[in-house]
C-alpha cells in the first residue's frame, strides 16, 4: 500500500505500514531522516498516520532543525 503525503522526500527516512495485527490499529508511521521534525521545539521524528485516515499525511508540517 502506498501513502501518498506532502512531507519532501530527502525529510523522509522511511514509511512503513503495520497491518493492525494483534489488537493494533492500521496505518503507517513516517520516520523523518535527522535533522528534521514534526515539532518545532522538539525533536519529534516519527508519526503515525490511520488507515482509516490517509488524508491526514496531506496535512503533516515538517520543520529543519537547527544545531
Amino acid at each position: 500500500m502506498n501513502l501518498k503525503t506532502n512531507v519532501s522526500k530527502k525529510a523522509i527516512e522511511l514509511i512503513e505500514y503495520v497491518s493492525g495485527d494483534y489488537d493494533a490499529e492500521a496505518g503507517w508511521f513516517i520516520y523523518l531522516n535527522p535533522g528534521y521534525s514534526f515539532d518545532p521545539m522538539a525533536n519529534d521524528s516519527c508519526c503515525f498516520i490511520p488507515e482509516d485516515a490517509q488524508q491526514e499525511a496531506l496535512t503533516l508540517c515538517t520543520y529543519r532543525l537547527e544545531a
